[in-house]
């Protein structure tokens, strides 16, 4: 696995990530300066060190790595590391590639289940639907690239490669060449009780549940019911939907390899009369 912050010297990476591409990386230097806007030859004086890209060449590159911001602004640091002209501009350069390496690191001590999130961490996690779709389709093998996940949820690569860094940030999803794949499953995401994530968390799931009605996938099902109940019987249909919902989940904690599908649980039951007591 080419890993960008394994690196020390930028055009290393390059030569081994171009390696790494099927066929030995064979058609991948026309490729890429096709999309930088230059001659094949200008990418092989670069790998032959002959030159040095510049900056503006570098985010090219590393728009077309499909770098995530963290690498980016590691290659980045890299170009700039082997263009510095004295020791004093390297070892500033050095000092700000650490403490991207320890940002890297501390995530690593985290763990995806202990999802050791900030307040502020959870506030973006919660924001949108996107990010707990996009880390629960990284667990299955066929929605592991940037490609599939796009193409899944009907999104622009910016919006996943944006969510993609939060969640390789907290190190829950990692980056193996060109597949971002899950640590570790959690069936039991959600948001505390009583906070403003928690409505996020059901009104970013039911406007989705919205969407799935113009859907047509077979195993879709989508049913609103409104009733009157004596209110006697109202605790026993509660306690039925909770251990419904327990029973469904542990039909899936039996299935844990080789996931295929995605799918979302939403459950409402409540009381929208207003008789006072």
């Amino acid at each position: 696995m080419i890993v960008v912050f394994e690196y020390d010297d930028y055009v290393d990476f390059l030569d081994d990530w171009i390696i790494s591409r099927p066929k030995k990386g064979r058609g991948v230097k026309s490729e890429m300066a096709h999309y930088m806007g230059c001659l094949p030859a200008h990418i092989t004086k670069v790998l032959n060190r002959d030159i040095h890209l510049t900056l503006e060449q570098a985010a090219k590159v590393i728009s077309f790595l499909e770098l995530t911001s963290l690498e980016g602004h590691y290659f980045l640091g890299l170009v700039e590391l082997g263009r510095a002209g004295n020791k004093e501009l390297q070892d500033l350069i050095l000092e700000r590639l650490d403490e991207l390496k320890k940002k890297i690191q501390d995530a690593s001590r985290i763990g995806a289940q202990s999802r050791g999130f900030s307040t502020e961490d959870k506030d973006i996690y919660f924001s949108s639907w996107l990010y707990i779709a996009i880390e629960i389709l990284s667990s299955i093998s066929r929605f592991q690239t940037l490609e599939d996940i796009c193409s899944s949820l009907k999104i622009s690569k910016i919006q996943a490669m944006e969510v993609l860094d939060f969640l390789i940030e907290k190190n829950l999803i990692i980056r193996a060449e060109d597949k971002f794949v899950l640590r570790e499953l959690s069936l039991k995401t959600t948001a505390d009780p009583g906070t403003s994530n928690l409505k996020n968390h059901h009104k970013n799931w039911r406007t989705r549940a919205t969407v799935s009605l113009d859907q047509k996938f077979e195993n879709n099902l989508n049913f609103t019911g409104v009733i009157s109940l004596p209110k006697v019987v109202t605790p026993a249909i509660r306690e039925t939907l909770i251990a419904t919902i327990k029973e469904l989940w542990e039909i899936a904690e039996q299935h844990p390899d080789d996931p295929d599908e995605a799918f979302c649980l939403c459950i409402d039951f409540f009381n929208f009369s207003s008789v006072s007591e």
